[in-house]
């Protein structure tokens, strides 16, 4: 009796055949335990046929379904896997015989009952206990602990069950078949169990137990003819499960490696390349799984994939995106892991490119994932690139810096740092010494060709030279006769006046042997008369032949020239060094010098190409360090760096640019930065220590000191890293040592630039640790205030700069102590030496420096003020007065700060100390609180009060020099000094900060200077004080804020700049309404200057986010910009307009001024403005309500689609919302019916009325409204003949059977349907009831029928309802509406006058 493998377990309880085995009975749940016992004592006895007698027992478990206790089922899998042992014990000692039916049977009963338990325990393995499912937690360890608590652990039973099976069939069981061949539903049975297994994610994570597995399948497969099947459940396995895709690989991996059988990896392949398209579009999970193998499998056996790699490349072509990217990294990896190296064949060369060509091709596919994953792949191969495709890769990401998606830009920027860091051509990419190198190597290549052509002329004789030119020089010489007399002379030789016979024929020579025929040719000629009755010359009849026009005399001509050309060429003497020279020189070692230098001409051409390639990014890198992605920040930081490192051209603007992030919001570009800057500067020699490394570290940052402050103007950001370093102890003791020693010059060849800038670094340092100043003032008086400083005024200016890090709080200096007198002195003294320019930066620090640490700051500061007022006036100097009027403005400005900072605070300290002694005495009360709020105004009103009164006053010290600003800027042509009129315009402005009444009283002369003065430094500094004017008195400047606006059409760009630069600091600080006149602002987008483009593109955005402030005034944005006189053109209108709008993202503000545009268009009659709208309404988002509104409003412009680029807009309009809408229901008929309306107003004008209403009703299908949109251009004929058609009254019931629904076009429909305007005749027109209804049955047949249009086929009335009404010149307009209508018309007279 036979035991064949059955479909299903309940198939055992009944016989199929009558040779197969049937389960006889099946033992109750009462009785197993007994059983049980009886086959744990037949083991003993019988061993491996004991499965036989007692498979009925161990079947009647798994069918025990209301077993309560797992005991009998752990105790049968016990007994199972004894079974399994004994029976391979068996057949290890007996499977030489032939054909043994009893161990046959044996082991198939084995086998399929262990994967009926292995399945069932899996099950349980996977239920969750009570316990679990009350607690809601996830489920635990896979170990078989249901409600009854079985003591089996699943995890290490699972794992021998597998090694059971996996002995058994190690041995060479087919040989218990006759022919020798297992039964193959035996295999499947242990290959399913397998699956299944792998099937649950903690199972695929066991290694022990997986490796198992893969061994058993690769056994199947290698000797039980599984292959096949394998690879189909393994398709279907990665279909259904996720993990499965990675598992599978690595199964294949192992089976291919260890069983040395790649048929079933291979098998798998196929199966995957030959799914259809459809098929991967529409089941996205499997593409998703299939991409994830083959992407495992090139990873783990690119040796087997690669031969088939023809079948997956139509994959590259499928709408799934996942499988192109899988197909990319499967190219990487056999790039990376097969196609390497120097030793592959020309086969192999040749298909790595092509692979590199495939991936290039695809940096510019339509998918945004599959362009980042391609510049992934390619950055991971950067390695394994061949030297002459960098450039090329280089160029292809360069332009994927400008991508859309921040992904993109991301992988983008890593793989032009990986290029850079990876390079083939050197450490240094500086394009300037790879040029002058390239020039020299050229030129020692040009001098080798030379030398091996004047070898190749010393070997070959004269007469074979003349041969092998002969051709062209035939070709010359009937050229130069054939060409007429102006053109031969415009190419012709000019002949010397002093040429010799000698001379012309050493010409002639040289012109042959350089291949210029031509010329030779016309030298020749030329010659024939200055040379009469030479050896050059030509006979006289030669001369009368070459005046003849006949051919055969011409054909004469040239053979009497080229005789004459070939003796001249054969009588050049030949050198004597030549024999000398082919002796010498050996040919085939000048051809290979030639063929190295060539070698390195072209390494060094493709390494300036390289360079130039990574020096057009920086401009890029630099605009996305200011990009609101963080990712693009980041990743050019990282490119930054890496092109500093390699000492690119122009790195140092990257990195300038990425100094200013020093102020980012985002902790971690922040952080970014300031790593960035230590690898750079700090830490960029790890291996060397502090003390070695310390002179390293002063040197960079002496030198991005004077980098960052002379060529960029950053020194506040500088200043911030540097506090930051100092913060972060990136800069320790030993560095500011010798900062120290550089700024007192004991280090040797230190400079006076050096110093200051040292000194410059120690103020910076002092931001964030003060002590670094604090305790070294006598170094600095001495070094800073003492003989240096009265020769470099910049150097005391540096020393006053770093005197303010000390804090203000604590010990003020007095009037007597030795900084203050040494600055009074300076100051004082200084003022009368004109050959230094250092004085005012010197004056302004010294001053601010007075009023911060000082205790009698004004004291001091008067002094200083009358010594120098009395130095200036004994002299008649332009510079001095000057020099004065900056002093006297700078103390203006110092002295409102002091009374408003330092001395408000401490008449607030002491009323608080005052109070508190008072409440020490008595008891406080709220009346106490209350006063000490009234005390503190009154201080302030007392300060205030001193300002605005006191200070210029006639008799007071700055009120007496008020009227001498006044006078220098009103007698402009008196004193016309540039930088007099500079200073004192600023000086002017810091007077009108400190009284509102001067301030009134100078405005008007402060905008008559800004106006009318030549000067852009006098422009600049009104505008500046203007600024601080509008903060201090917003009352006075309220009026003149028109001024202001206007110096952004200023003819200097500075003017321009600082004008919006002051004015966008207003506005965004709420210190200026936002009006309409922000429009000047609008304009500067489109400014010849890209710094105020830029300037401008940031103010809007940052408007933008302050709540409905941009939405407020865009509308009187455009209607300014629109309006001609402004003098806007078209396209700067539409650059504004889309700059604006593309900040309006919200649907309501969208749908707002939808509206609002709408009617716009009845209040406005230039055809001009009209566009403008329509341009403006085609940039924004467009909803639902959107569309409903176009519809609602469409006689606001229906009129003016009849325009061709209004139409083409409200296409646009059409189509963005079509993108949007198309997946929501219902949205797609307002977009057919919008669609339609528009058609018909633009095909036949306003005057096709009716025709809107039959769109309305018709409702056109999508096909009508494809073949409406071909018809947009059309003749001026064909207009007019629309135009005759449509003023006349025409009534038609034709029901042609020519067209059907759905190939009417918008004329068509306007035809047949037979609703006509009559603007001649009052009536009512009846639509023909008959056509509708057979344009719906027509329609029908095609399903495209919308509701309304089945709705207007039913009236509710049977007499058309009539809309009459009449103009004023007895014109009436009816219209014909099926009810219920759609909407209804006014009559087009009265729309027009509305």
């Amino acid at each position: 009796m036979e035991f064949s493998i059955p479909i299903s377990f309940a198939d055992l309880k009944t016989k199929q055949h009558p040779n197969d085995y049937s389960v006889s009975d099946v033992i109750s749940a009462r009785l197993l335990p007994t059983k049980i016992a009886e086959l744990r004592s037949d083991l003993k006895q019988f061993e491996h046929s004991t499965v036989l007698t007692h498979f009925d027992t161990l079947y009647s478990v798994l069918c025990a379904e209301n077993d309560q206790e797992n005991t009998t089922l752990e105790s049968a899998w016990s007994c199972l896997l004894k079974c399994l042992g004994k029976l391979y014990e068996a057949l290890d000692g007996n499977c030489v015989k032939m054909a043994d039916s009893s161990l046959r049977t044996s082991l198939s009963m084995s086998i399929y009952l262990t994967t009926e338990y292995v399945d069932r325990l899996e099950t349980l393995s996977n239920k969750p206990t009570t316990e679990q499912i009350v607690a809601g937690k996830k489920k635990g360890k896979r170990k078989v602990e249901s409600a009854d608590n079985m003591s089996i652990d699943w995890t290490v039973e699972r794992c021998k069950s597998v090694k059971c099976i996996t002995k058994l069939m190690s041995l060479p069981v087919q040989r218990l078949w006759e022919p020798p061949v297992v039964d193959q539903n035996l295999i499947n049975c242990i290959g399913s169990c397998c699956f299944k297994l792998l099937h649950n994610p903690v199972t695929a994570k066991l290694k022990d137990t997986k490796e198992e597995i893969f061994h058993l399948i690769g056994i199947l497969v290698k000797r039980h003819k599984y292959s096949l099947s394998a690879a189909v459940q393994a398709l279907e396995s990665m279909k259904s499960f996720e993990h499965m895709a990675s598992t599978m690989a690595e199964c294949l991996s192992v089976i291919t490696r260890e069983f040395s059988f790649p048929r079933t990896a291979q098998d798998l392949i196929r199966e995957i390349s030959s799914l259809s398209a459809d098929y991967l579009q529409k089941d996205s999970v499997a593409a998703k799984s299939y991409s994830v193998f083959l992407t495992e499998v090139a990873d783990l056996m690119p040796d087997v994939l690669l031969p088939l790699i023809s079948l997956l490349l139509p994959l590259l072509e499928s709408d799934p995106f996942s499988l192109r990217n899988a197909m990319l990294s499967v190219l990487g990896k056999l790039i990376t892991n097969v196609l390497t190296g120097d030793e592959l064949n020309p086969n192999q060369k040749k298909m790595r490119e092509e692979f590199i060509d495939t991936l290039c091709e695809h940096v510019h596919d339509c998918h945004g994932f599959v362009r980042s994953k391609v510049l992934q792949v390619i950055t991971s191969l950067v390695d394994s690139l061949p030297v002459t495709r960098y450039s090329e890769v280089g160029q292809l990401t360069l332009g994927r810096l400008n991508d859309r998606l921040p992904n993109v830009r991301k992988y983008a920027l890593q793989l032009l740092t990986t290029l850079i860091s990876h390079n083939p051509y050197g450490a240094t990419l500086t394009d300037k010494e790879l040029v002058e190198t390239l020039e020299s190597e050229t030129s020692k290549l040009a001098e080798l060709k030379s030398r091996a052509q004047r070898t190749l002329t010393a070997v070959i004789s004269p007469a074979e030279i003349w041969e092998a030119m002969l051709p062209e020089t035939v070709s010359a010489v009937e050229e130069c006769l054939r060409e007429n007399s102006e053109k031969l002379e415009d190419d012709s030789v000019v002949l010397e006046s002093d040429a010799t016979v000698d001379s012309v024929k050493e010409d002639i020579n040289k012109l042959l042997t350089d291949c210029r025929q031509s010329k030779a040719v016309q030298l020749l000629l030329q010659s024939q008369q200055v040379f009469a009755g030479s050896e050059l010359e030509l006979s006289p009849s030669e001369e009368d032949h070459m005046e003849e026009e006949d051919n055969s005399q011409l054909e004469g001509n040239s053979q009497l020239i080229l005789d004459k050309l070939k003796a001249i060429f054969l009588s050049q003497k030949v050198p004597e060094s030549s024999a000398e020279e082919q002796t010498s020189e050996d040919g085939d070692e000048l051809k290979e010098l030639m063929r190295k230098q060539e070698v390195v001409v072209n390494y060094l051409r493709e390494t300036y190409k390289f360079c130039d390639l990574i020096k057009s990014a920086m401009p890029t890198v630099c605009i996305l360090l200011c990009s609101k992605h963080s990712s693009d920040v980041v990743e050019s930081i990282k490119f930054v760096v890496m092109s500093v490192q390699f000492g690119v051209t122009d790195a140092m603007n990257g990195l300038a640019s990425m100094l200013k992030l020093i102020w980012s919001e985002d902790s971690n570009i922040k952080l970014a930065v300031v790593e960035a800057f230590k690898t750079l500067y700090i830490l960029s020699d790890s291996e060397t220590g502090d003390v070695k490394r310390a002179p390293q570290v002063v040197a960079s940052l002496i030198g991005l000191t004077k980098a960052f402050g002379e060529l960029y103007g950053l020194l506040t950001s500088w200043e911030e890293m540097v506090a930051e370093f100092v913060r972060s102890e990136a800069i320790g003791s030993q560095v500011l040592q010798l900062l120290w020693q550089s700024f007192t010059k004991k280090l040797d060849s230190t400079t006076d630039s050096d110093s200051k800038l040292s000194l410059q670094l120690l103020a910076m340092a002092a931001k964030a640790r003060p002590g670094i100043i604090s305790s070294n003032l006598d170094i600095l008086l001495a070094d800073g205030l003492g003989e240096r400083a009265t020769r470099d005024f910049l150097l005391a200016r540096d020393v006053c700069f770093a005197l303010l890090t000390l804090p203000s709080k604590g010990t003020l200096l007095p009037a007597d102590h030795n900084i203050v007198t040494s600055l009074s002195r300076l100051l004082t003294e200084g003022i009368l030496d004109t050959t230094q320019s250092g004085w005012i930066p010197l004056m302004e620090q010294a001053v601010t420096f007075i009023y911060h640490l000082t205790d009698v700051p004004d004291e001091t500061v008067t002094q200083i003020v009358k010594e120098t007022y009395s130095l200036v006036t004994s002299r008649q100097n332009i510079l001095l007065l000057t020099r004065f009027v900056c002093l006297i403005g700078h103390v203006a400005l110092r002295q409102l700060t002091y009374l408003e900072g330092r001395v408000l605070v401490e008449l607030k300290a002491r009323r608080k100390r005052q109070k508190q002694k008072t409440i020490e005495t008595t008891t406080g009360s709220s009346s106490d609180e209350l006063g000490q709020t009234t005390t503190d105004d009154l201080e302030t009103e007392v300060i205030m009060k001193v300002i605005e009164t006191e200070l210029l006053r006639e008799c007071s010290l700055l009120g007496s020099f008020l009227p001498l600003l006044t006078h220098i800027i009103q007698e402009r042509q008196r004193y016309d000094d540039r930088g007099l009129q500079a200073a004192a315009t600023l000086s002017l402005g810091k007077f009108m900060l400190l009284s509102s009444d001067i301030c009134r009283q100078h405005l008007r002369l402060f905008f008559t200077v800004l106006e009318r003065s030549s000067y852009v430094e006098v422009k600049t500094n009104a505008i500046v004080a203007l600024s601080d004017m509008v903060f201090r008195h917003p009352n006075e400047l309220e009026p003149w804020t028109p001024n202001l606006y206007a110096r952004l059409r200023d003819e200097s760009p500075l003017v321009r700049r600082s004008t919006l630069m002051v004015m966008t600091r207003l506005i965004l600080n709420d210190m200026v309404k936002v009006k309409g006149q922000i429009s000047e602002i609008a304009r500067c987008l489109v400014d010849p200057e890209h710094a105020i483009r830029r300037m401008a593109e940031q103010f809007f955005c940052e408007l933008a986010n302050k709540g409905r402030a941009l939405y407020n005034v865009l509308l009187d944005i455009v209607s300014r910009l629109s309006d001609p006189q402004i003098g806007v053109t078209d396209k700067q209108f539409q650059t504004v307009c889309t700059e604006l709008f593309s900040h309006t993202n919200n649907d309501k503000q969208s749908e707002s001024l939808i509206e609002r545009f709408l009617h716009r268009f009845r209040a406005t009659t230039d055809e001009r403005q009209w566009r403008h709208i329509s341009f403006c309404l085609s940039r924004l988002t467009y909803t639902e309500r959107s569309v409903k509104k176009l519809l609602e409003l469409f006689s606001c412009y229906s009129d003016k689609l009849a325009d061709e680029q209004i139409y083409e807009l409200f296409m646009v309009i059409v189509d963005k919302a079509n993108q949007k809408l198309k997946p929501k229901p219902g949205a797609k008929e307002l977009i057919l019916e919008l669609s339609a309306k528009i058609e018909v107003a633009h095909t036949k004008g306003i005057d096709g009325e009716e025709e809107l209403e039959d769109a309305t009703v018709l409702g056109l299908s999508q096909s009508n409204i494809s073949l409406a949109k071909g018809r947009r251009k059309r003749s001026s004929r064909a207009k007019k003949r629309n135009k005759e058609n449509s003023s006349q009254s025409q009534y038609s019931d034709d029901d042609s059977d020519d067209s059907t629904c759905s190939r009417l076009s918008v004329s068509s429909v306007s035809q047949e349907t037979g609703v006509r305007r009559s603007t001649r005749r009052t009536g009512a027109v009846k639509p023909s009831q008959k056509l509708l209804t057979e344009l719906i049955e027509e329609s029908e047949e095609e399903d495209a029928v919308p509701n309304f249009i089945r709705s207007a086929q039913k009236p509710k009335s049977s007499k058309p309802k009539l809309i009459l009404s009449s103009s004023d010149e007895d014109e009436v307009s009816a219209e014909a509406v099926i009810s219920p209508a759609p909407f209804q018309r006014r009559p087009l007279r009265q729309r027009n006058k509305s």
